[in-house]
């Protein structure tokens, strides 16, 4: 059986109990300009409100993107649109607008944490920023816009596949 159909079935298998939880490499920490909340929930998984609800604190006014999204204008996922300007940014819009890529992001709670990915047959450490959660030592999540991972330590993730 290849890689590739293993990978499939077993997304089929842990999507719908997979916790998603954000992961930010290479962080970039953005302070926020405009109308903005202390804090704002968003689902803990979009297709089963069961699962409850994840908090974002943003009582500072900042959040932490990738490096590789720092890019004029995009979306923080189920958030806001902003427009970027070095290490600030405006509130443009809580609606979605189409057409802007949108990112993953970290409020003021996050941790350090570190994620384990093999590139070319050799084990990386990708070192960023993670959303704070609870989820015990083996549970199987997602990390959003990146893959599925399983935790393997406080605040360390072992990727598993896309």
């Amino acid at each position: 059986m290849p890689l590739s159909t293993l990978y499939s079935l077993n997304t089929k298998e842990i999507d719908a109990i997979a916790p998603r939880v954000s992961f930010v490499k290479n962080p970039v920490q953005i302070s926020l300009q405009g109308e903005c909340p202390d804090r704002i929930s968003i689902a803990v998984h979009p297709n089963d409100k069961s699962m409850g609800q994840r908090i974002f604190e943003l009582a500072d006014n900042s959040v932490y993107i990738s490096s590789a999204d720092h890019k004029n204008e995009v979306r923080l996922k189920d958030f806001c649109n902003i427009m970027i300007d070095g290490n600030s940014a405006q509130i443009t819009s809580t609606e979605r607008v189409d057409n802007i890529p949108i990112i993953h992001w970290v409020g003021g709670n996050y941790v350090d944490a570190e994620l384990i990915v093999i590139e070319e047959g050799e084990l990386v450490s990708i070192t960023g920023k993670m959303e704070m959660h609870e989820y015990p030592i083996g549970t199987a999540l997602q990390l959003e816009r990146i893959g599925y991972g399983i935790i393997v330590a406080e605040n360390k993730i072992v990727f598993t596949h896309n």
